[in-house]
């Protein structure tokens, strides 16, 4: 755990929000009370303490003067209550957290050019196998289809015909 003494809650909760951190702050009151509030990449998850709304516990906990609390990185505690992104981010603006918005990096992808229309080619039915047969001494050639390809199916990793 990282016991921050030197600041106060609220700068250390802000400071974690803006480094995206992800972890959970366990708190102690003056009266021996404890409280946690989790965060996950820099969103506020949710809050206990003493049985309040997310919004009514971290009114109460930045009122405090004496309140130790620690940050304990990855260690996402269960909360009673999982906050919406947009419920949290305006609970968190309510109390003066100003999020730094990063630009998004330019992506690599180049314009593309228009193509053009595309001549389409009309194909024939399929081809026809022809056979040469002999009927009564002469040469017939007889155009049969080609019969349809038996679907070819793998079962238990074996190639089934048929």
């Amino acid at each position: 755990m990282n016991q921050d003494s030197g600041l106060s809650f609220k700068n250390s909760l802000f400071t974690c929000c803006r480094e995206k951190g992800s972890g959970s702050f366990f708190l102690a009151t003056s009266d021996n009370r404890s409280a946690q509030v989790v965060l996950h990449q820099g969103n506020l998850i949710g809050v206990n303490y003493a049985d309040m709304s997310a919004n009514d516990a971290l009114q109460a906990l930045f009122s405090m003067s004496e309140l130790r609390h620690s940050f304990q990185y990855e260690l996402i505690y269960p909360v009673r209550e999982t906050l919406l992104p947009n419920e949290a981010a305006a609970l968190l603006e309510g109390f003066g957290f100003i999020a730094i918005e990063e630009p998004l990096p330019e992506s690599n992808v180049q314009d593309i050019p228009e193509v053009e229309e595309m001549d389409v080619i009309e194909t024939g039915p399929e081809p026809k196998e022809s056979r040469v047969l002999m009927y009564r001494g002469q040469k017939v050639i007889k155009e049969v289809a080609q019969p349809a390809r038996a679907a070819t199916r793998i079962y238990r990793g074996q190639r089934i015909e048929g």
